[in-house]
């Protein structure tokens, strides 16, 4: 369809003073043609043929929908995106507060530094009102690239600028219109803008500057950590071998070893070839390389108590992660802050407030969730009920070290006391508390805006039972007047779920923070049922349990905070086989074994060591060491050492014997992430150490990782930068999934 237009020019300084917003109609308005360049801004000479037409902006004159478009919504905003006629119709029924408060975007091309670009759109609004085009950074301090705020109105208008991208090459760039409340001018009525004919288009590339080459990484890959003397000890090599013997070098450059390359493994996961160098034999402590012809590999070291040094901030990690509460200088450094978000929480969807301050940051933002939570927790209390002397330390750099309670209790407690707080009145548990979007990127105490307890799950429910559960078994010896508090949260957690079937979360319309879907709350309620049987032994727990397992035919057997079974079973199984049913006892260790046995096979057929097969999902590295940890229940409960000596492959994958060639852990290692999704670390400009990264995600679930991971193998769909939320963010329970497989190696 051809539409009538008027062509403007805009630019990156062009703004409009406030104004009324009568309705308009194309009878009453003729708006004026004009021309107005930047006075910054040079327009060279534009190339005609073919290198015009090659739009970057897929489906930019919406014949196809809105697809490629997406909607972002924040601070009182409210829209919906539509496609009619041809265009893009953004229906605003409230601008809320900022320009952005309501953004039409499309992501999914690239800027690269020295080309001169067009960007160009049509655009028509059923009221006079201002609208800002850019091309921006999509994270971090949003910096355009270009941009321009401009006057639209009844009739459909082409606006164009030429511009240089000066700035880097960005491979995933962001076009947004923020259609929110303009910038200094009053809040305007509900209002309809149509946007057309997006274009991005290279005219001049002879200027591009290419961005230096990443840096190398070795074709042989160690524990950047380094192992203990008695350990299985393997490096994984790529690619073409010279020969096939290796050699171990010390550092003074004498030959400590030398072996025979096994292999070559043809490798799905990754898309490599890989032979492997086992060096076991060698147990003098020192630091050194593997090589093999010109392949060398980092330096590592082989020394008693090697993960000693690692577990503590690995540990810390959780106590930087608190809200609520001032992190001094003295625990923190770079990331000591004032105590945030502090003040009371609006229950959603009423005016009332309660405070629910505590806990930890989830993730690399500020909210607070239950499910996950939860699932820290539990791995903190598993690892010291599991391993008691080794992690029975006070004296690991948290505030309450010295007050004669381990650690590692304590910081569960600072979780435990704010999920104490997230409790109704009902015995049901809320879901979360976060605002209604992901805050910018600032420290926690700059994070000002409203925060909003979101109604009561189930799976948080039943979550919360079991972890008080068990909290009343591990503190009663310490603090037995928190020990029957929880007792009681708990009681009261499963007299809600007996009451209330079904009850899962979804987000309101209008919050778009982390959701924690969970379809099912079956693993959940068995979860809590061993729990409570196990601390209060009230026979209608282990029914229930029992009940619902033979609901199923197949064992809910996972770690993760949407399916919790394995810990459920963990506890079952460590009851008094006389209270147990014998059927129930069998099918549960059947499923156990069929999975541990998965586990291994994938493990011995994966040169580098893991049972993930292609299933690199959001958080591999939190299934890498799940895994691990169910392997090493495995060993103790079918005495098969194999089990273990895999267990220790999956934490040698996450200390560097990996595809990418890194320690996932920051701060460690001779290479380990530098940008991860972590606000603390971004607004800071640093990255805190002791934090797991993602880990690769197959399914590219951000646009950074779209934009420059397509067509990589599962194993290798990681990169090292804070806009891919989808395979570099943190969190607690990631960390607290690592912390319980150093704990289960170090007690070992």
């Amino acid at each position: 369809m051809i539409k009538k237009t008027f062509c403007v020019f805009f630019a990156a300084a062009l703004l409009f003073s406030g104004c009324a917003a009568p309705v308009l109609n194309d009878e009453d308005y003729s708006p004026e043609i004009s021309s107005k360049l930047d006075s910054g801004m040079t327009q060279p000479p534009l190339r005609t043929g073919a290198d015009r037409n090659v739009n970057m902006v897929k489906n930019g004159d919406f014949s196809n929908g809105i697809v490629n478009w997406s909607l972002f919504l924040d601070k009182g905003g409210s829209a919906d995106l539509l496609a009619v006629d041809g265009e893009a119709l953004v229906d605003i029924a409230s601008c809320g507060a900022e320009d952005y408060s309501v953004q039409l975007y499309y992501d999914g091309f690239k800027l690269e530094t020295g080309g001169v670009y067009i960007f160009s759109f049509e655009a028509r609004s059923d009221i006079y009102r201002s609208i800002c085009a850019r091309l921006q950074l999509n994270g971090g301090d949003y910096t355009g690239y270009a941009e321009g705020i401009f006057e639209t109105s009844a009739n459909m208008k082409r606006y164009e600028t030429v511009f240089t991208m000066e700035h880097g090459t960005d491979p995933a760039p962001r076009l947004c219109f923020n259609i929110g409340k303009p910038k200094g001018q009053d809040v305007l009525p509900p209002n309809k803008v149509y946007i057309d004919n997006v274009q991005v288009s290279l005219l001049d590339g002879s200027g591009i500057i290419k961005p230096p080459p990443e840096p190398g990484r070795p074709d042989i890959n160690v524990s950047q950590i380094g192992y203990e003397p008695g350990d299985v000890k393997t490096a994984v090599l790529r690619g073409a071998v010279t020969g096939t013997s290796f050699q171990v070098i010390a550092a003074d450059g004498t030959v400590s070893f030398a072996g025979e390359l096994t292999g070559p493994i043809e490798s799905e996961p990754s898309g490599e070839r890989n032979y492997t160098a086992d060096f076991s034999a060698l147990t003098r402590e020192g630091t050194f390389t593997v090589k093999c012809g010109d392949k060398e590999s980092y330096p590592f070291k082989i020394s008693e108590g090697i993960y000693d040094e690692i577990f503590k901030p690995v540990f810390r990690m959780l106590y930087l992660q608190r809200c609520g509460t001032e992190i001094a200088p003295c625990f923190a450094g770079d990331f000591a802050h004032e105590a945030c978000h502090i003040s009371k929480a609006y229950i959603y969807g009423t005016d009332e407030k309660k405070h629910v301050s505590g806990g930890w940051h989830d993730a690399g933002d500020y909210g607070r969730y239950v499910v996950s939570g939860a699932k820290a927790v539990a791995d903190l209390l598993f690892a010291y009920q599991d391993n008691p002397d080794a992690l029975g330390s006070d004296d690991l750099g948290i505030p309450e070290s010295g007050n004669n309670v381990p650690d590692i209790l304590d910081e569960a407690r600072y979780e435990l006391e704010w999920m104490l707080k997230m409790q109704s009145g009902s015995g049901g548990v809320h879901h979360k508390v976060t605002g209604l979007a992901f805050p910018g990127e600032v420290m926690p105490e700059e994070d000002t805006d409203d925060v909003y307890i979101l109604p009561v799950s189930n799976c948080a429910t039943g979550d919360f039972a079991a972890v008080m559960a068990m909290s009343y078994t591990a503190f009663r010896d310490f603090d037995l007047k928190f020990a029957k508090k929880c007792r009681s949260a708990a009681e009261k957690a499963w007299n809600y779920l007996q009451a209330n079937p079904g009850g899962r979360f979804r987000n309101p319309e209008d919050v778009f923070t982390g959701e924690y879907y969970d379809g099912s709350d079956s693993d959940e309620r068995c979860w809590a049922a061993a729990a409570l049987y196990r601390a209060f032994g009230d026979n209608k727990y282990i029914d229930a349990f029992e009940r619902i397992a033979d609901l199923y035919v197949y064992v809910q057997d996972g770690y993760g905070w949407s399916d919790v079974g394995g810990y459920g079973n963990k506890i079952y199984l460590s009851l008094d086989p006389a209270v147990t049913d014998p059927g129930c006892v069998q099918k549960i260790k059947d499923a156990m074994k069929k999975k541990a046995d998965s586990c291994l096979t994938n493990s011995k057929s994966d040169a580098y060591g893991i049972s993930l097969g292609l299933s690199y999902n959001w958080g591999s590295n939190m299934t890498v060491c799940d895994n691990a940890n169910f392997l090493i229940l495995s060993a103790d409960l079918f005495g098969n050492t194999d089990y273990l000596a895999a267990a220790k492959r999956h934490l040698n994958y996450i200390f560097g014997i990996n595809p990418m060639s890194l320690c996932f852990v920051t701060g460690f290692g001779s290479v380990s992430p530098v940008n991860t999704h972590h606000r603390p670390s971004m607004a800071t400009n640093s990255t805190m150490t002791g934090m797991l990264a993602g880990g690769p995600n197959k399914n590219l679930e951000d646009p950074y990782a779209k934009a420059v991971l397509q067509g990589c193998p599962p194993a290798k769909c990681y990169v090292d930068n804070a806009q891919s939320f989808s395979t570099n963010e943190v969190a607690v329970y990631w960390n607290s999934a690592l912390i319980r497989l150093l704990a289960n190696i170090l007690s070992r």
